[in-house]
C-alpha cells in the first residue's frame, strides 16, 4: 500500500513539473544570419531630462546579456536595429498621510519600439504605447524625494527593456 502511495505521488509530481506555459525558443522566427544589433537612440517628446539615457542603456544592457544576438555600437555594422521614442512619462499621487500630503507616487512611462532587419528594411517587432508603472516614496526631503524618482525611473527602463527583449525573442 505504501508503494502505491508513493507511486501516485511520484507521478503527480512529474505530471505537475511537465505542464507549465513555455516562451517560443529564443528568436527562431528571426533569420539566424541576423545577429549584430545596434540600439539607436530613443528621441524623448516629455519634459523629463535624462530619461532618454536610462531607456538607450537599459536596452543596450539587455541585448549585451544576450546569447542570440551581438551589441554593436557602430550602425553601419548592425543587420537589425532597435529604436523607439518615449511618449510619456507621468507621475500620480498613490497614497497620502492623514493632513493630505503624498506619501507615495507613481511614475508611468510609455514608449514606441521597433526592432528592424537594416538590410531588408523589414520592421520585425514594434510595439507602440508599451507602458509600464512603477512607485516610489515621497519624502520631506525634495533632494531624496528626487532620488527615489531616479531610481523609480532607472528600474522602469530596466523593465521596459525586458518586456520589449522578451516580446521580440518569443515573437508576440
Amino acid at each position: 500500500m505504501m508503494r502505491k502511495k508513493a507511486a501516485v505521488v511520484v507521478l503527480v509530481v512529474l505530471l505537475a513539473a511537465g505542464c507549465g506555459y513555455r516562451f517560443s525558443p529564443g528568436g527562431t522566427h528571426i533569420d539566424p544570419a541576423l545577429t549584430n544589433v545596434y540600439v539607436d537612440s530613443f528621441p524623448n517628446l516629455t519634459g523629463e531630462a535624462g530619461v532618454d539615457n536610462y531607456v538607450r542603456n537599459a536596452f543596450i544592457d539587455e541585448f549585451r546579456t544576450s546569447d542570440r544576438f551581438s551589441l554593436v555600437y557602430d550602425k553601419n555594422a548592425a543587420d537589425l536595429v532597435l529604436s523607439g521614442t518615449i511618449a510619456g512619462v507621468s507621475t500620480a499621487h498613490v497614497s497620502y498621510t492623514k493632513t493630505d500630503v503624498a506619501r507615495e507616487d507613481r511614475v508611468i512611462m510609455t514608449l514606441d519600439v521597433e526592432f528592424r532587419d537594416v538590410r531588408g528594411g523589414k520592421v520585425l517587432w514594434e510595439h507602440k504605447s508599451l507602458s509600464e508603472r512603477e512607485a516610489y516614496i515621497v519624502h520631506s526631503d525634495p533632494n531624496v524625494t528626487g532620488s527615489n524618482r531616479r531610481d523609480a525611473l532607472l528600474k522602469l527602463s530596466g523593465d521596459l527593456a525586458e518586456k520589449a527583449y522578451r516580446d521580440i525573442m518569443s515573437g508576440f
